[in-house]
């Protein structure tokens, strides 16, 4: 993928329609579907561009937990070294918070 947040038009468009169409091949979306920004970058074309073509959330790189004031199409996330590997680990920082 290119950098999203630096395109824009047409080029910003074809980037996301060659995406969906080959996800389309491997996978039906079911009344909506999940966007992961490349590399983190996204830019106010972008986010109209895909809640027209019925993208319900999209998630950032932004580490964080998701809490109801943030936008659907602007969602922090963990990565998943952020959490315990076993069950009965002590929480950690990020556990923690949400306990």
């Amino acid at each position: 993928h290119d950098w999203l947040g630096t395109l824009h038009g047409k080029d910003l468009a074809d980037q996301m329609d060659r995406s969906m169409a080959f996800l389309s091949r491997i996978v039906e979306p079911a009344g909506g579907w999940v966007f992961t920004y490349p590399y983190g970058s996204w830019n106010d074309e972008l986010l109209d561009l895909a809640r027209r073509r019925g993208c319900l959330a999209g998630l950032t790189t932004q580490v964080d937990i998701v809490t109801g004031e943030n936008d659907p199409m602007l969602l922090p996330r963990l990565d998943t070294n952020d959490l315990p590997t076993v069950g009965d680990a002590p929480a950690g920082e990020w556990t923690a918070n949400v306990l």
